[in-house]
């Protein structure tokens, strides 16, 4: 039941999030320019495929493409990171047309 309301959903970049590498760190900088967020690799990897709008399907098979991991453990992860970038604000989430 989770996966088709997720399926039913594109998730892409908040406009207004401030994105900055420095000295190999990935940091955002959320909209109300009040909270600075580091990511680590699998999340900067999340990060740049949410510069278009994508389908968690979508993302879960680029994600799983390139990491050598589980698919249940990798489902379970970016829902978790979804969540959290939703409830910060950095990633918006619509209907498909």
């Amino acid at each position: 039941m989770i996966m088709d309301v997720l399926n039913g959903l594109l998730f892409s970049r908040s406009v207004g999030v401030v994105f900055l590498k420095k000295n190999d760190h990935f940091l955002l900088l959320t909209k109300d320019k009040k909270h600075i967020i580091e990511l680590e690799d699998v999340a900067f990897s999340i990060w740049e495929n949410l510069a278009k709008p994508i389908s968690f399907d979508n993302l879960l098979k680029k994600l799983n493409q390139e990491y050598d991991v589980s698919k249940e453990e990798l489902e379970k992860d970016l829902k978790e990171w979804l969540k959290q970038a939703l409830k910060e604000k950095i990633v918006e989430k619509q209907s498909k047309a």
